[in-house]
């Protein structure tokens, strides 16, 4: 297997892997879904703070300092945060693609064509969409995400009969009740849903006559401010075939929406929504395989690990 301690890691093949990157904004939205934390391999504690109810309020029973007057929520106190680890056990790669660039095929492109570059560039989007499809096979699986509904009927967005705004309250209250967080000043309100959801939610009638502008027949993002912070639409399709075989396209996310809590500042001591995918920088290089061929290749460290489910809710079948 090709090693970054093999390859010879080269500043202008980085750049060109990174320029392209930075362009590829559909396929980085794994990055508005898990908190990314640029790292190296060294100094890596394996620790990120989570919280739960009883840390975040006070007892009805017992009076914190300077309570005088305080107003109780729910039978509760407001009290000091007080913060617990998670133990879970990160998992580590050092994760990247190759591709090779032979003498015959420079000899035989136009004039003006740039092989390598298409080369570092071919790399770098099979890198994102990697990136993009671990992320979303964590984050909308209810194997992994076990807090949520299956929605079914008139329940489901698409139906005129149903009530998306009741159950993005349900989302916000059930989350609020486990960990005592909900639009608090450090973190984003997100709803991630498949684009192919997106298409049948927007136009709910419930949502249309709520938020739409007048004569306005859709919901746009933006609209649903007073719920989320944020909505990213997740590109709905993948190829489950390796590269050379018969393609079989499959949707990424299905029809499930996920409401969740993000970090606006995310590191390896925020509280972390769901799942911590953290990333080392990428960078590229080759190796001289043979006389007359080379390896282009690109990559990053890879850690992740699941940490606080209580932060995110998972409707099943959110259309039909």
């Amino acid at each position: 297997m090709l090693q970054r301690s093999t390859v010879h890691i080269d500043a202008g093949s980085t750049a060109i892997s990174v320029a392209f990157a930075q362009r590829m904004e559909a396929l980085r939205v794994f990055e508005r879904l898990a908190p990314t934390v640029n790292h190296t391999q060294d100094g890596l504690s394996g620790k990120y703070f989570q919280f739960g109810l009883e840390s975040f309020y006070g007892t009805s029973n017992v009076t914190p300092v300077g309570a005088a007057g305080a107003r109780a929520i729910n039978g509760r106190y407001p009290a000091n945060l007080a913060e617990s680890l998670t133990t879970a056990p990160y998992t580590m790669a050092d994760y990247g693609h190759g591709e090779d660039l032979d003498d015959a095929l420079l000899a035989d492109a136009d004039a003006g064509i740039d092989l390598e570059q298409v080369k570092l560039e071919k790399i770098a989007r099979k890198i994102l969409r990697d990136d993009l499809q671990r992320v979303v096979d964590i984050m909308f699986d209810s194997a992994d995400l076990t807090t949520g509904a299956t929605l079914s009927g008139d329940e489901q967005w698409n139906s005129t009969m149903s009530d998306p705004l009741g159950d993005f309250d349900t989302a916000s209250e059930t989350i609020h009740a486990a960990t005592g967080l909900w639009g608090d000043s450090g973190y984003d309100r997100v709803l991630a849903v498949a684009d192919n959801t997106w298409n049948r939610i927007r136009r709910n009638s419930q949502l249309v006559n709520q938020f739409a502008g007048i004569g306005e027949k859709l919901v746009k993002p933006a609209d649903l401010r007073d719920y989320f912070d944020d909505v990213v639409i997740v590109p709905a399709v993948k190829g489950n075939a390796k590269e050379g075989a018969t393609a079989t396209i499959t949707r990424t996310v299905a029809k499930h929406a996920c409401i969740f809590l993000r970090p606006k500042s995310p590191s390896k001591w925020t509280a972390a929504c769901v799942y911590a995918f953290q990333k080392g920088a990428l960078e590229s290089g080759f190796t001289q395989e043979s006389e007359k061929v080379r390896r282009f290749w690109s990559g990053h460290y890879r850690t992740e690990k699941l940490v606080s489910l209580a932060m995110a809710y998972l409707y099943t079948n959110a259309i039909a």
